[in-house]
């Protein structure tokens, strides 16, 4: 398993599977999340079927007791800086694919969206994001300005996302 150094030199592991070289999946899951979480690990099969690359950032967030202690301040700058460093690696090491899908869950939103602004995501992508904790508002507007085509789900529990956030419907 290879790994990415972020905030403050903590290992993050990359899992890579399937070797295929048309397609790749990216991975991000959140705090409290691992890459074999329910929604996460049944990714497996479904990109193996598909012939497409799995390739997996296991952010360990709720492992990580220093993340975890630290003041909100401290925790944006972390996800701020691992954005930029994971986007760095995930840019070289898929370049060779011709579609990269994103697949993120919670935490892994914000890193998935602070790379769209940083330009390591392109319209050329495909995102998928799962109960993000960016803003509906703020995310819809990125991807629209963006251009990049993109699925955005949400449980009807979350208890993240506020109702009035979205439009009411008729």
């Amino acid at each position: 398993m290879n790994a990415i150094r972020g905030y403050d030199n903590v290992e993050i592991a990359v899992r890579e599977e399937n070797d295929y070289d048309e397609l790749v999946g990216i991975v991000y899951p959140g705090q409290g999340y691992t890459l074999a979480g329910p929604s996460l690990f049944y990714l497996h099969p479904i990109f193996a079927e598909r012939r497409i690359h799995y390739f997996g950032v296991d952010l360990r967030y709720g492992d990580n007791k220093e993340f975890m202690k630290s003041d909100p301040e401290t925790r944006t700058k972390w996800i701020d800086i691992d954005s930029e460093l994971i986007g760095e690696y995930v840019k070289k090491k898929t370049k060779k694919f011709k579609k990269r899908i994103f697949i993120a869950k919670s935490l892994g939103t914000a890193l998935l969206y602070n790379q769209i602004k940083g330009g390591y995501v392109t319209n050329e992508d495909i995102l998928v994001f799962q109960t993000p904790i960016v803003a509906f508002d703020e995310l819809r507007g990125l991807l629209i300005a963006e251009g990049i085509p993109s699925l955005i789900v949400y449980g009807t529990e979350d208890p993240v996302m506020l109702r009035r956030s979205f439009p009411a419907s008729s």
